[in-house]
């Protein structure tokens, strides 16, 4: 998750178009691979469910429109802390490794 938005945010500073281009095509491919991991993880522990939530509506919005939530929720997972602010300070559990 974190290498999609550290692409999308390269790209909006890269000078060269085909190269924006190709990193923004990149961010979102990780948003795709990100997306199940979410949604298992979700399954898991329900302090996931707004990581997950953000992520599906990848499929309908641009990245632009997601970077300010997914760049704060990344945030709440990487302190250990939970993504819903309604659950309280909770740990989570570690995110499900892809196989692979």
């Amino acid at each position: 998750m974190e290498l999609s938005l550290t692409l999308y945010r390269s790209s909006l500073k890269e000078s060269d178009p085909r190269r924006a281009a190709r990193e923004r095509a990149q961010a979102q491919q990780q948003l795709q691979v990100a997306s199940p991991l979410a949604a298992i993880a979700a399954g898991q522990a329900p302090q996931w469910q707004a990581f997950m939530a953000t992520l599906a509506e990848n499929s309908r919005l641009p990245e632009s429109d997601l970077v300010h939530a997914l760049g704060a929720q990344c945030g709440a997972v990487s302190a250990g802390g939970s993504t819903d602010t309604s659950v309280g300070a909770t740990t989570l559990p570690a995110p499900p490794r892809s196989s692979g």
